[in-house]
């Protein structure tokens, strides 16, 4: 019969350790790093701590946004002027504002046209843009593809192309759309209407953005959303067109842009610029 080698019956006390723990002791230490494990680390260490402060400091905008939430607020359900949310991407904007039946505003960032999303009420909107310095405004109101809209139009015309009294057009058109809404298109329906006026005329360019109020007796009126606007406004184009000489730039042309009557409209705010531009919508 053969002896066990001395090997065999010599143990380490790591081995002692090994066998009542049931795995290597050396698996309690960590190996040394390479010098890429620890670039690794460092990079995930900086992500982590730039996402952190970033959700900080979106929570300080959020509270500051918010006009000073009363400690009260905090743990209960806000009041609604209290509630708003920004966000980069406007589809998540409408979503979210159609779930707490808020409104949807466009900040304009920069001269790229890129933008952020605030979802609030107008109220609040209203607190915010007017907070800001002149120069700094340039907002814009979301109208949802889903939303009851109001009658609006754009009017414009380059001064230098046409040399038409643009005050005496907008006064005929203001006279025109009133007979149309009250006494032709919806007689039934439409008893009053009330028409805002922006004017962000230049020298060198007519613009114009009304709003146009609807009323049934004394309740206000929507069409159903925004194409529903558009529709209404190329039919009145084709009428200015065989009707109303004073109002048409040329055979083919009128003062009434009828491309901005797309999903989701940005329509700029009183008070608001086109980044980088001095026409200021008042």
């Amino acid at each position: 019969m053969s002896l066990p080698s001395k090997s065999s019956n010599l143990r380490t006390s790591d081995d002692e350790e090994s066998c009542s723990s049931g795995f290597p002791t050396k698996s309690f230490y960590t190996a040394k790093k390479s010098r890429k494990d620890i670039e690794r680390e460092s990079t995930l260490k900086r992500r982590l701590e730039a996402a952190c402060t970033s959700v900080k400091k979106k929570r300080v905008e959020d509270y500051l946004l918010s006009d000073g939430l009363q400690e009260s607020h905090i743990l209960s359900h806000p009041p609604s002027h209290h509630i708003y949310r920004v966000f980069a991407k406007q589809r998540e904007a409408l979503d979210f504002a159609e779930k707490l039946e808020l409104n949807v505003f466009a900040l304009e960032l920069n001269a790229t046209g890129k933008r952020n999303f605030l979802a609030c009420q107008p109220q609040t909107f209203w607190r915010l843009l007017k907070a800001k310095s002149p120069e700094n405004r340039h907002a814009y109101e979301v109208i949802g593809e889903n939303q009851p809209a109001k009658l609006y139009f754009d009017l414009e015309f380059k001064k230098t192309e046409h040399k038409v009294d643009g005050n005496k057009m907008l006064a005929d058109f203001k006279r025109f759309i009133g007979a149309n809404l009250c006494q032709a298109s919806f007689s039934n329906l439409i008893g009053n209407i009330q028409i805002i006026d922006l004017d962000s005329s230049t020298e060198e360019k007519f613009s114009h953005h009304l709003i146009v109020n609807l009323y049934c007796d004394s309740a206000p009126v929507f069409f159903a959303n925004n194409l529903e606007v558009g529709k209404f406004v190329h039919a009145l184009i084709e009428k200015m067109k065989a009707q109303n000489n004073t109002l048409v730039l040329s055979p083919s042309l009128v003062f009434v842009d009828d491309a901005v009557y797309t999903k989701n409209r940005n329509f700029r705010t009183f008070l608001s610029s086109k980044f980088g531009k001095r026409a200021t919508q008042r």
